[in-house]
């Protein structure tokens, strides 16, 4: 897979999980951001200034980045981008599960 190097803010979630701020990561994606939404910010820009990597700037669990980390699991920040990624799919699904079982169980305490 092509390579490129990655400059990421130390003070981000995903600077964080790697541990570094320069990282190498595969470049498979042509797309790029033009313009950033609402209450995100870029973590990571590569050697040419596009965006590699965004995150919220609110407590939910939110990241993206332009390459793939599951074809870099040999290398460990990877593995722990992945991870917390499986990890806060897995909370939100049981947030959303309780929510679920909760709002069944008023609507059959109103009956």
């Amino acid at each position: 897979l092509p390579l490129q190097r990655v400059q990421l803010v130390q003070d981000s979630r995903i600077g964080r999980l790697m541990h570094d701020t320069r990282i190498g990561a595969n470049r498979i994606h042509s797309q790029a951001i033009k313009r950033l939404g609402r209450n995100l910010r870029v973590t990571g820009l590569d050697d040419d200034l596009f965006v590699q990597a965004i995150e919220n700037t609110g407590q939910q669990w939110l990241m993206g980045i332009q390459w793939h980390p599951e074809y870099l699991l040999y290398h460990a920040g990877h593995r722990r981008i992945f991870s917390h990624f499986v990890h806060a799919a897995r909370a939100r699904k049981l947030e959303r599960l309780h929510g679920q079982r909760s709002a069944t169980a008023d609507q059959g305490e109103e009956s």
